[in-house]
C-alpha cells in the first residue's frame, strides 16, 4: 500500500516493483560489504584452519586437535564445497549483507507481526548457512546483516520516493 496503485490489479507496481526492489538491494550493498571486505582483509575459516594444519600459524594444543581430526589434504577440504571459500576476504559475509528482505518488505508490503518474524528468520538462516558450510565466521554474518539493514534503511526512502510513495 506504499506504492500507490493505477487499477486493482497493479502489475508493473506489484511484483514487477517487487522484484526490482530484490535486486536493487543485492547491488545497492554490494559495493558497501566489498569496500569493507578488502579495507580489513580478514582471512577464511579455511585458510586459518590449513595454515594452523600445516604450522604455519600456531594455536593452542587443543585447536590443533581438533583441525587434526579434520583430515584436510587441502585447505578446501574444511568447507562444504568442493571449490572452497570464495577468494576475497571473509568480513563483512556478503550474504548476509544482501540479505535484507526483512526490512524492505515489511516496508512495502502489508506484513503481519508473524510475516516480519518469519522474514527476520530468512535473512537469518541464508546467513548462518554460509558459517555452517565452514565459509565465514557467526560475526562475519552479524556485520554483515547490521550492514546490509543500514544501507538499504538510508537508501530505500529515495528509492520509493521514484516509484511515488510518500518517503
Amino acid at each position: 500500500s506504499i506504492i500507490p496503485q493505477k487499477t486493482n490489479s497493479e502489475f508493473v507496481d506489484g511484483p514487477v516493483l517487487l522484484a526490482r526492489i530484490i535486486g536493487w538491494a543485492v547491488s545497492e550493498v554490494s559495493p558497501s560489504a566489498f569496500a569493507c571486505k578488502w579495507s580489513q582483509g580478514r582471512a577464511r575459516p579455511e585458510s586459518v584452519a590449513w595454515a594452523v594444519k600445516t604450522g604455519e600459524l600456531d594455536a593452542p594444543q587443543h585447536i590443533k586437535d581438533k583441525v587434526d581430526q579434520l583430515n584436510l589434504t587441502r585447505p578446501e577440504d574444511f568447507t562444504a564445497y568442493e571449490e572452497g571459500s570464495p577468494r576475497h576476504p571473509s568480513w563483512p559475509a556478503m550474504h548476509s549483507a544482501a540479505s535484507s528482505a526483512s526490512l524492505y518488505l515489511a516496508v512495502l508490503l502489508d506484513l503481519s507481526p508473524e510475516q516480519i518474524a518469519e522474514t527476520r528468520k530468512l535473512d537469518y538462516a541464508v546467513a548462518s548457512f554460509r558459517s555452517l558450510a565452514g565459509v565465514h565466521y557467526e560475526s562475519d554474518n552479524r556485520a554483515g546483516l547490521a550492514l546490509g539493514q543500514e544501507v538499504i534503511a538510508q537508501q530505500l526512502p529515495e528509492v520509493l520516493k521514484r516509484f511515488g510513495a510518500d518517503p
